[in-house]
This record gives C-alpha cells, sequence and structure tokens, in this order.
C-alpha cells in the first residue's frame, strides 16, 4: 500500500519497517517500532500522522507521526493472525481496522 501525505511525500511499508519518501528532498525516513511484520497503513485524513498494523496472533497498530517518526499510541486488537486493512474516519478521530481472521472482524477505535 502507498499512500501521500499531506506534505506529498510517499507512505509504504516493507517487512517490519514504515517507510515515509521526500520525493522533492529524495530521501527516505523509517519507523521502527514494529517487531513484527506490518501488513496495513494508512494516513491521517490532514494530519502527519500514519497508522500501521502487524500480523501476529493478536496484532498491535502503531499510530505514529510522519515527520518525528515518534509513536504516539499502540492499540491492542482482537483480530487473530493480523490486521488486513486500516483507515482514520474523516475526521481524524477514529481508526477503523479489519482482522486477517475467518470473519474479518472489524474494531473502531477512538484513538486519542
Amino acid at each position: 500500500s502507498i499512500h501521500a501525505t499531506c506534505q506529498k511525500n510517499i507512505l509504504y511499508y516493507s517487512s517490519r519497517i514504515g517507510v515515509v519518501y521526500d520525493a522533492s528532498r529524495k530521501e527516505q525516513t523509517f519507523y521502527q517500532g514494529h517487531k513484527l511484520k506490518i501488513s496495513a497503513i494508512t494516513n491521517h485524513p490532514f494530519l502527519r500522522i500514519a497508522a500501521t498494523g502487524e500480523v501476529n496472533v493478536n496484532p498491535l497498530i502503531h499510530i505514529w507521526d510522519t515527520q518525528t517518526l515518534e509513536t504516539l499510541v499502540i492499540l491492542p486488537t482482537q483480530h487473530k493472525g493480523g490486521v488486513l486493512h486500516l483507515i482514520f474516519s474523516n475526521d481524524g478521530q477514529k481508526i477503523i481496522s479489519i482482522g486477517m481472521d475467518r470473519c474479518f472482524s472489524i474494531q473502531i477505535f477512538i484513538w486519542r
């Protein structure tokens, strides 16, 4: 998955690393907060914030700043097997996740 952040950066992941690519500077920075492979990524609708979910029996969702690379919140999920998809609500107050479990469970978090 690739997303453009509000600064026109490109946001993607590789293995357990979240990557922010600044095309104008031709530089990459790396979020390394996950211990396990990332399986989903999304960006906040108007802030410099990203969320990444991982593959695990009890996966976590990390919400982090795309400029400082600081972890803001780690959310435990009830999904089994991993996080398949993430998206912030239009107002950015909630994050919705879909699990990799058999019934593709959905969770809604008020993350702030």
